[in-house]
């Protein structure tokens, strides 16, 4: 159903149509009509369906340009605020209704100059509105219209008892429509307390949206996710791209290793400013950032437009989160790719969640090969010349053409063109790097033989004696004691070969390699003081 179909007015219709809103999603066909009635809603939807716009045009529709705030929207984080704000200014665009975004992290001073000068419309974190409340900046008596969105992320940030003292400040009267991804009983509970008889709405869209985004997921160990991100980037080409690591520190790694290669790449994580991550966000929805690298931060309420690709360079820990992170992709009609970086470890328990959970196989692909990286990039330069051929407006060009033409030959001048086209790139220095790190993965994989501690004596003889692999205290780092023979009898010196002084392993070159016991993160370390320090 179109927007047309809904009872709006004749300046909401124009501005619609002017913003390109066509067809209505099943939410806001539902949610719409219900809340220009007046009617308290409890809309449960998933992320990406259209939910701003559900109650953003009702609202809009009712309000006055009166420079009293009517409308108080509570949501989790800035970056859904400052999205939610967006959204309300183009929805209104053709109105004189002024909408303020506040939040944490932010000049409150500054904030209060803006909401003295007058606002229609609030959109606000819930421990900022409390301190505006304080400061009787922000008066609840005059607020008809209440919006909670992504309840279910405020409850699981603590804020409900936030959201309990501002709504006892407000209007009773007021309208109050409540939108959330999931339904709980703790949900259930807050909803009685918090709206009077209202229309339940339950939008079941996870097949719907899902089917627009191909998940995939490749298996591979964390220290192979980095060479194996940047070669991924290289084969997909994406047009815009937004990758998930699990905290600040990968983040910041990840996007580093991405600017050295020669990506435009940005973050966004809790350790920035506010301001940092306000420009972050506009360059990226700007498209002058091809790469956004982020926290689960921005799992919500980022609606950007033209996201081809989501990676999942480290999984989150709550499933609930991986279908929010895929839902930045497939947007508005359009298909999106999902790729997964999945460990031997997590193969077995998260990855039958993800497919319990999204109702879908994912699909499983292999790492890029250096002959996959090579040839994409060949055939992205030989794209951008065929696309400045389609574009034409060669014409001051011609001349110097036939002449090139004249004195070489067509393949040779297409030659040259095409390396001019190819980023400044070092193929030579590009192989050796990835026959290095795959020399390094598959000595790795032999120096830790069986990943429960190494050779266990080959497990034809006695278990307690041969090669180890480990000191039965620490096998999560490589091999940590070398031969250590039978424990039970002999000389010590006699036991198996060499294996190391138990009490004592920061000297010499112990048993061969030991490991490094504080990092387990991959690769044959050796001793402390001896040997190689991959």
């Amino acid at each position: 159903m179109n927007f047309t179909d809904l009872n709006l007015s004749d300046k909401m219709q124009a501005n619609l149509a002017e913003i390109g809103y066509a067809q209505a999603t099943p939410i806001q066909l539902k949610a719409i009509p219900v809340a220009l009635e007046g009617r308290d809603i409890i809309g449960q939807a998933q992320t990406g369906t259209g939910k701003t716009a559900s109650f953003s045009i009702p609202m809009i529709e009712q309000m006055e340009a009166n420079k009293t705030v009517q409308a108080l929207i509570l949501v989790p984080t800035r970056e859904l605020a400052i999205q939610v704000a967006e959204s309300f200014k183009m929805l209104s665009k053709h109105t004189d209704l002024r909408v303020a975004t506040v939040f944490g992290g932010a000049s409150i001073e500054r904030q209060i100059r803006d909401l003295k000068s007058g606002f229609e419309c609030v959109v606000a974190t819930p421990g900022r509105c409390i301190d505006l409340m304080k400061r009787r900046v922000l008066r609840g008596e005059n607020i008809n219209f209440l919006v909670l969105d992504e309840v279910d992320e405020m409850l699981n940030m603590g804020f409900i008892d936030d959201v309990e003292t501002i709504v006892s400040e407000l209007n009773e009267d007021r309208q109050t429509l409540f939108f959330s991804a999931t339904m709980t009983d703790k949900i259930e509970q807050i909803a009685k307390r918090f709206l009077t008889n209202p229309e339940r709405i339950q939008i079941k869209a996870t097949a719907q949206v899902l089917s627009q985004i191909n998940q995939k997921y490749v298996e591979l160990r964390d220290g192979q996710k980095l060479a194996t991100l940047i070669d991924m980037i290289y084969v997909d080409n994406p047009d815009r791209v937004i990758i998930f690591a699990r905290t600040k520190r990968r983040v910041d790694e990840v996007t580093d290793a991405l600017l050295e290669e020669g990506f435009h790449a940005d973050r966004i994580h809790g350790d920035l400013s506010q301001e940092q991550r306000t420009f972050a966000f506009k360059k990226f929805r700007a498209g002058q950032t091809r790469m956004l690298v982020a926290t689960d931060v921005a799992a919500r309420g980022l609606d950007i437009q033209g996201v081809s690709h989501v990676y999942n360079y480290d999984l989150p820990q709550e499933i609930e989160y991986y279908v929010h992170r895929i839902g930045r992709t497939g947007r508005a009609g359009a298909t999106g790719e999902a790729i997964a970086f999945i460990t031997p470890k997590e193969y077995n328990t998260m990855l039958p969640l993800i497919e319990r959970k999204t109702k879908s196989k994912v699909e499983k692909i292999g790492r890029p090969s250096i002959e996959d990286v090579l040839k994409a990039i060949e055939l992205q330069a030989a794209k951008r010349l065929t696309d400045v051929i389609a574009a034409g407006e060669l014409s001051d060009y011609e001349a110097v053409a036939a002449e090139l033409l004249a004195n070489n030959d067509a393949q040779t001048v297409v030659a040259a063109a095409l390396r001019l086209l190819t980023p400044d790139f070092d193929k030579a220095e590009f192989v050796e790097k990835r026959k290095q790190a795959n020399k390094r993965d598959r000595n790795d994989r032999r120096d830790r033989g069986d990943r429960r501690g190494g050779d266990r004596g080959g497990r034809g003889g006695d278990r307690r004696g041969g090669y180890r692999g480990g000191d039965r205290r620490n096998d999560r780092g490589g091999d940590r004691g070398g031969y250590r023979g039978d424990r039970r009898g002999g000389d010590r010196n006699d036991r198996g070969g060499y294996r190391g002084d138990r009490r004592n392993d920061r000297g010499n070159d112990r048993g061969g390699y030991r490991g490094d016991r504080r990092n387990d993160r991959g690769g044959d370390r050796g001793s402390r003081r001896f040997g190689d320090r991959d």
